[in-house]
């Protein structure tokens, strides 16, 4: 059988192929009848003795078996073949030869009557020379194997079915006598007819993109066969029956389906039954047809194109992760877009609104609002996060939108595109300080902790060393000494507590005190807590020891071998850690009694008023002298009252002059001489008044200032420093030597500090006219802008005298410092647009700290670019 592709099967069982020898002599004609005619073995047996008989294997191909008999049978110059057919289609054995199968056999048919003189063949099947197919293939299989040939238009078989065996369709000279016996072919009952499947549409089918296109004008008729099997399928897609045609449905699937049926019930289903191309499929696919009659089956290819509609993108997002103040680099997944007929170069991203807790980069450029790139660029493009903590409410994700274009018109609009931030925990910053005077104690320890992902109420802190020198204090929590290892939460801060003993160390600058904590935060949203460790400076400030009456015994005179006596440190010694010893002034508050005798320094008389040092005293320059004439056995008392300073300025707990203290007052302490007289004295002045010396007051000698050219005193730059020297500042007074004149600081400096050998003096410091004069004293400008003070106040005291409010003048030389200009927020547009500067936009723009108050009226220049 045969249909109008040309392409016909064979349904039947195969029968063996045979060769039935008839005569004793070489054949010259060749029988060859298809398995699939029905009594195929009856007409066999019909066939005159002289000719070779071939019946067809159907499970092979019909044209390579008739090709061997031919080569093995080289006399035979006709050949006689019967078989179903259709107009330009013959079935031989599991092939069929057509129009469009006949020039892959044409070397193949060029041999069959390679030696034969004038070959003929007689093709006995149903209407295969009929119409243009059945002409269009008698010519060529006559051009390719320069035979003539007889075929017919019209159906061959039974005559009572309308049939004949005549071949009326010749091509050359034939002789069409027919070697089967009449009687035979009188009596066959069969039509050698196939189903036939026609199309009566002459145009291409075609449909749009996932368009259902219903498929008519395809007909099935059959000359010897109501009952048809017939099978439907796609290449692609899917195909459903028309409904309502009575069919019996024995096999489907999504693309084929088998059915049986009247040749009206068939046609019924064919005729409008749907086509639905696959998802996204753009191309030509094959819809084939075939019918079997329970003999013979016809086939039909019908070509369908499917044509292309361009399919808008799709998106389905997934986050990117990136490490919180991070940035990740894209890939394709994040986006998810998809698009079946455009490459990822042709789809155009544009971003619709920016993440908010960070910036996209494309090749090194930051994006804006409108900025676009291809899709394929995604696997370039990075987020960059901004350090917004993920601690803060949504600080844990991020998005920014985009829409996308194919270029075709398909568009997806506005979507967000989604980032996850994971925490990366922050350490705290840790700052523990605190600033007690020397001596004092139970002071609380400051700790100050900063920590921008912190969510917790509190830290744990955690002691990891005592304070370095423990001679010098004690660290104490609830009052009870820490330990190593020790921890608790900075809830409880304010019972951390240090208490400083009171050394005197380095000049009287205890050095500080340093321990080392631990602290733990909440893990900054990772649940893992972070440890920082920290060093805790305890800063110690100097503070003037009151000084200390540590002998005071009196003194006792025997007049048997001298009448005075010298007052050593062994009968009366002050002692101080912070003070030199010609600091440590005693005044007298009461005179010892004139008419017994006299208080003597360096063999002066002194009296009210006068002061002497423990110097004085160490050094043999104190003594008493009796002068009262008596008669022996006679016993005196005498004494003195003196208070005691050390002629500095004590600010812890209170301001006060440093001294010898009974409550808040000086105490009046008083020195006794115990005088015998074994034998009479008779020349003794006791009687005559004593020539008093009393002290005198230090006075301004020298007060030039510092920076003060004109007065004299040298210059000083900013952030540099100077020597004060005795030119510049001194004092004046005939009873106390350099080192007893104390300059005490009682209004600080605002841009500096005063320095002793290198060491800070802050308010109340000292030191003394003979560290001036030994070039120990400085004053250093902190770098500030603060050029000019005049209000520093100092005074000056000689143990008993003070010379109070003094000022001293500070005038410091600027220095050009350059400007510092940070850059602030920044401002993006878009390509080949402007935006317009105003000033409050320029301020957020640039930040320009002028770090120096003299320098902030100097005019700033900003050049712009000229394009």
């Amino acid at each position: 059988m045969a249909n109008s592709t040309s392409i016909c099967l064979n349904d039947r069982l195969p029968a063996p192929a045979r060769s039935l020898e008839r005569s004793l002599h070489a054949p010259t004609q060749l029988v060859v009848i298809d398995a699939g005619v029905e009594n195929s073995s009856t007409l066999a047996n019909g066939v005159h003795p002289s000719a070779k008989v071939l019946v067809l294997d159907s499970d092979q191909n019909g044209i390579m078996q008739i090709s061997q008999v031919l080569r093995s049978h080289p006399a035979i110059t006709t050949l006689t073949i019967l078989a179903h057919g259709i107009p330009g289609c013959i079935d031989l054995g599991n092939t069929s030869l057509s129009n469009d199968t006949i020039t892959r056999y044409g070397w193949e048919l060029s041999t069959w009557f390679a030696r034969a003189h004038k070959p003929q063949i007689h093709l006995y099947s149903c209407n295969l020379a009929l119409g243009n197919s059945g002409i269009e293939f008698i010519q060529t299989l006559h051009r390719l194997t320069q035979a003539s040939i007889a075929a017919s238009t019209e159906f061959i078989g039974h005559t009572a079915s309308g049939s004949n065996w005549h071949l009326n369709y010749q091509l050359g000279q034939i002789d069409t006598q027919n070697p089967i016996a009449l009687d035979i072919l009188e009596s066959y009952p069969g039509v050698l007819a196939s189903p036939i499947i026609t199309d009566a549409v002459t145009t291409p089918r075609s449909t749009a993109e996932e368009t259902v296109i219903s498929i008519t004008g395809l007909t099935i008729s059959d000359t010897d066969g109501d009952t048809q099997t017939v099978t439907v399928s796609v290449t692609e897609g899917t195909i459903a029956l028309a409904t309502g045609s009575g069919v019996t449905v024995t096999g489907s699937n999504a693309t084929s389906i088998t059915f049986t049926g009247t040749v009206a019930q068939v046609n019924a289903a064919i005729n409008g039954m749907n086509y639905t191309p696959s998802l996204n499929y753009a191309d030509t696919t094959t819809l084939s047809i075939s019918s079997n009659d329970g003999t013979t089956t016809a086939s039909k290819l019908v070509a369908i194109a499917v044509t292309p509609v361009n399919d808008a993108p799709t998106i389905a997002p997934s986050a990117a992760t990136v490490a919180e103040g991070g940035n990740v680099t894209f890939v394709a997944t994040n986006f998810g877009i998809a698009d079946v007929d455009n490459i990822a170069a042709q789809i155009i991203v544009k971003v619709a609104a920016l993440p908010s807790k960070g910036f996209l980069v494309l090749d090194g450029g930051k994006l804006a609002v409108g900025s676009s790139f291809a899709s394929d660029r995604i696997p370039d493009l990075q987020y960059v996060h901004d350090g917004t903590q993920t601690t803060v409410p949504g600080g844990t994700s991020d998005s920014f939108s985009i829409t996308v274009a194919d270029g075709a018109g398909g568009i997806i609009s506005s979507t967000a595109i989604a980032i996850t931030i994971t925490p990366i925990n922050q350490l705290p910053t840790v700052a523990g300080s605190a600033i007690l005077f020397e001596g004092e104690a139970n002071k609380p320890v400051t700790l100050t902790i900063s920590d921008l992902d912190q969510t917790a109420a509190t830290y744990t802190i955690k002691i990891l060393s005592q304070p370095v020198n423990p001679a010098h204090g004690t660290l104490t929590f609830n009052g009870t000494a820490v330990t190593v290892g020790q921890t608790f939460s900075s809830a409880d801060l304010a019972n951390l507590k240090y208490s400083h003993f009171g050394n005197d160390e380095n000049f009287g600058n205890p050095p500080n005190v340093t321990f080392n904590v631990e602290v733990l935060d909440d893990g900054g949203g990772t649940g893992v807590p972070g440890a920082k460790t920290a060093t805790v400076t305890l800063g110690i400030k100097p503070n003037n020891d009151d000084p200390i009456l540590a002998i005071n015994t009196g003194i006792t005179l025997d007049t048997t071998s001298a009448r005075e006596v010298v007052i050593t440190n062994t009968n009366l010694n002050v002692t101080d850690p912070d003070s030199g010893i010609p600091q440590l002034a005693y005044t007298l508050s009461q005179a010892v009694d004139p008419t017994l005798g006299s208080l003597q320094l360096n063999g002066s008389k002194i009296g009210l008023g006068a002061t002497f040092t423990q110097a004085d005293i160490n050094q043999g320059r104190l003594k008493y002298v009796f002068n009262r004439n008596t008669t022996a056995g006679q016993s005196f008392t005498d004494s003195f009252k003196f208070e005691v300073r050390d002629s500095s300025i004590t600010e812890f707990p209170t301001v006060r002059e440093g001294g010898v203290y009974s409550g808040g007052a000086l105490a009046q302490n008083t020195f006794t001489i115990s005088i015998s007289t074994p034998d009479a004295i008779v020349d003794a002045t006791g009687s005559n008044a004593p020539t008093v010396v009393t002290n005198t007051a230090p006075v301004i000698a020298n007060n030039l200032g510092i920076g003060q050219p004109a007065a004299g005193s040298p210059t000083l730059n900013e952030g540099g420093s100077v020597g004060i020297t005795s030119a510049m500042l001194s004092v004046n007074d005939p009873d106390n030597s350099p080192e007893q004149l104390v300059y005490r600081i009682e209004k600080s400096p605002t841009n500096g500090t005063f320095k002793l050998n290198g060491n800070p003096v802050g308010l109340y410091g000292s030191f003394t006219q003979k560290d001036i004069n030994d070039g120990k004293v400085s004053f250093q400008h902190d770098s500030s802008e603060d050029f000019i003070d005049a209000d520093v106040t100092f005074s000056v005291s000689d143990g008993t005298n003070l010379l109070s409010n003094q000022k001293l003048k500070l005038d410091v030389i600027p220095q050009n410092d350059n400007p510092v200009i940070t850059v602030g927020t920044t401002v993006s547009l878009a390509e080949s647009t402007e935006k317009t500067l105003r000033l409050q936009t320029l301020a957020s723009v640039m930040s320009m700290v002028l770090a120096k108050k003299r320098d902030k009226d100097l005019p700033l220049l900003i050049p712009l670019p000229s394009k």
